[in-house]
């Protein structure tokens, strides 16, 4: 094989190897869209709203989303309406009226039962 034919071989295996480099490399992970919209369009005042105490209350539909506060299984609450997020998971948009604090908990943490009507932000 004549010098010609081994760079171009050489330059070849080396395209390849950066094209495959490429196409293996993940990708990042796409950040939480923390401010999601939301109505209160059930606006249903619901008591004893959380399954537990020490429920996260978070500024959006994300658990990477920053946290507003814990709180008791006792707390009174209005909803607002539900949101699908993009990690398969299910969250509840609420206002805490004990302390008048809109925010988000997963839709897991909350009664079931609760709404009788289902809103979607």
């Amino acid at each position: 094989m004549n010098r010609i034919g081994r760079y171009l071989i050489a330059f070849i295996m080396a395209c390849s190897a950066v094209t495959f480099a490429t196409l293996t490399t993940a990708a990042p992970a796409q950040a939480a869209n923390c401010s999601v919209g939301w109505s209160p369009y059930g606006n249903q005042q619901v008591s004893n709203v959380f399954i537990s105490d020490g429920t996260p209350f978070r500024v959006g539909p994300y658990a990477s989303c920053s946290l507003i506060s814990t709180y008791p299984a006792w707390s009174d609450a209005k909803y607002h309406c539900d949101y699908y997020n993009a990690n398969g998971v299910w969250w509840t948009h609420l206002n805490l009226t004990n302390w008048n604090t809109n925010g988000w908990a997963k839709s897991s943490d909350i009664r079931s039962g609760l709404p009788v009507v289902t809103y979607f932000c």
